[in-house]
């Protein structure tokens, strides 16, 4: 099963890794389940990092060194394909339209997020939106 998480889902796990919490128990099984292959567009790396230095809320709550050790982590497991030159428009927020590009090329099964304008959309050909909570039952 071919997974991406969004930016949201990796935002909330660095806000709280030690919980037991849904969204803790959906990054486990992205990084420790054999039968899940992780995803991660270089976009959403790049969002990542941006979102973190730029929202001082985040900032403070969120070390660079704990950022960098969990990128490197994810980088590590995560099959990063490349870059979009091109991105069609796929949903209501432009910004998201690079998450289902990469979705549909790459065959993904499921994209993991708590963004309303993605779940809205709720499947797109064979690549299914869902919240966290949906895609931890899967388990």
């Amino acid at each position: 099963m071919k997974v991406i998480l969004d930016t949201n889902i990796f935002i909330s796990f660095l806000l709280a890794p030690g919980n037991a919490r849904t969204i803790t128990q959906v990054v486990d099984i992205c990084v420790t389940k054999s039968s899940v292959t992780l995803i991660i567009p270089p976009e959403l790396l790049a969002e990542l990092s941006e979102k973190v230095l730029e929202k001082s809320y985040l900032k403070a709550r969120i070390l660079q060194a704990d950022l960098d050790e969990f990128l490197e982590v994810i980088k590590s497991i995560a099959i990063i394909p490349p870059k979009l030159a091109d991105m069609p428009l796929l949903s209501p927020d432009p910004d998201d339209d690079y998450l289902l590009a990469h979705g549909l090329l790459e065959e993904v099964d499921y994209i993991v997020t708590g963004d309303a304008a993605l779940l809205a959309l709720g499947q797109i050909d064979a690549l299914k939106i869902v919240d966290a909570t949906t895609f931890g039952k899967l388990f």
